[in-house]
């Protein structure tokens, strides 16, 4: 068992735990926990100490093999200091090499075999022979209890690393699913599939995995229909019969089966219900899949992603008045959701702002299509969907210079003209 020490941490290289040896006269010795990639970032670091560590070495020896998002690399660094007690303004570890990397900085680095002299000894009391032989007796059986629960817990703590590994690979692949293109969606297909067989029983890696067939389902392109990847939705995928295609049958099924078992899994889990909803609203069941998506909102009232499915059936249904109120609600919350990156939930507020626009145009409320389309370009100024849908409102209400301007504005400063 080899201990990584640096400064006042040690660190057991082969479970994660981590000792803090520097707080004085405590009893039981201050332990953490680190995952198994701060772990390996953390030797990585130790093993070049006061060195720069290039972000293409960590990024090669932590996600071997696997384009992860810009994003896995610095999330993972902050994690680590988190735990060490690190700031990256003022760091005493680990420190930023702007664009270029990282570098351990701990004064005192070593390997060390064991960390026995760093432990205070247990205030447990040894059976020792005594005239009260119901003490002993109790003293026996909390003896027991201990070594029975110590066994539990690292039994638990042998398992732990797996699932800490298989959870990172879970949430690399919700970054790219969330992302909505062909490429990325791909992405997520098997990095979930290597969660699942790193770990069989996380129910997120089923959900996401269902998610992302389902995706896979509805957007695949068709030869029938020239419509593009990012252009395809359910309702026109259940409109054109492209989900009734025996490749496409087969990718629900298999659905299907990924979403129940993760709902068997984790019944409390609101992904696990909004991923069955998903695939019973793409195999036509829209009251068992409002069933599910109103489950999943009772665990979480704020989850965007169930929302906007509702409001997708809603759409669909022909209720359009509730849609875009399940849109809007949608909206308000996505900002809520601590799994999506800032920059992607801005993405997709301005696409689902522009949607509600173009929902407004459809019900000829042109003046709140007009309030939505100028919101979403408070804060995304330059969103040629929402450019465009404002430039044409503004010109089909005799506003066609205020509509000229706007587009003229949008080719000066991106370069390209979007308006007809």
């Amino acid at each position: 068992m080899a201990f990584l020490r640096v400064e006042h941490w040690y660190l057991n290289v082969d479970t994660g735990e981590l000792f803090n040896t520097s707080l004085p006269e405590v009893k039981e010795i201050e332990s953490k926990r680190v995952d198994p990639l701060g772990v390996k970032l953390l030797t990585i670091l130790a093993n070049q100490q006061g060195e720069l560590v290039t972000k293409e070495k960590l990024l090669a020896h932590l996600w071997p093999n696997i384009v992860v998002n810009e994003d896995a690399l610095p999330k993972c660094i902050s994690r680590l200091r988190k735990i060490l007690g690190d700031q990256s303004r003022q760091p005493r570890f680990i420190e930023t090499i702007p664009k270029r990397g990282y570098r351990l900085i701990a004064s005192h680095v070593e390997w060390v075999d064991s960390i026995e002299d760093k432990i205070p000894s247990a205030d447990i009391p040894l059976i020792k022979s005594t005239p009260n032989k119901k003490i002993n007796l109790a003293r026996l059986a909390l003896f027991v209890s201990l070594v029975i629960a110590i066994g539990f817990v690292m039994y638990g703590l042998f398992l732990s690393p797996t699932k800490l590994e298989a959870n990172e690979l879970v949430q690399q692949a919700d970054v790219y699913y969330h992302k909505v293109t062909r490429q990325d969606n791909e992405a997520a297909l098997e990095l979930y599939q290597k969660a699942i067989a790193l770990y069989p029983d996380l129910e997120t890696a089923y959900s996401g995995l269902a998610n992302a067939l389902v995706q896979r389902s509805i957007r695949l392109p068709d030869e029938r229909y020239n419509i593009a990847w990012q252009d395809m939705n359910l309702g026109q995928a259940l409109t054109d019969g492209r989900l009734l295609s025996e490749y496409r049958i087969q990718q629900l099924n298999k659905a299907l089966k990924l979403s129940e078992k993760s709902v068997k899994l984790a019944p409390n889990s609101e992904k696990a219900h909004k991923s069955l909803g998903f695939v019973l609203s793409a195999l036509n069941n829209f009251e068992a899949a409002i069933s599910s998506y109103e489950k999943a909102l009772l665990i979480n009232p704020n989850a965007w992603d169930v929302i906007i499915n509702l409001g997708d059936i809603y759409e669909i249904s022909g209720q359009l008045s509730n849609a875009i109120s399940y849109y809007k609600k949608a909206f308000h919350v996505i900002d809520k959701h601590e799994s999506i990156e800032a920059n992607l939930s801005k993405q997709w507020q301005a696409s689902l702002g522009v949607t509600i626009g173009n929902k407004y145009i459809q019900l000829n409320n042109l003046v709140e299509a007009e309030i939505w389309f100028r919101h979403v370009l408070s804060f995304a100024p330059f969103s040629p969907e929402a450019t465009v849908g404002l430039a044409k409102l503004l010109k089909s209400t005799g506003q066609a210079n205020e509509s000229i301007r706007l587009c003229d504005r949008y080719t000066d400063r991106i370069g390209k003209t979007i308006c007809d």
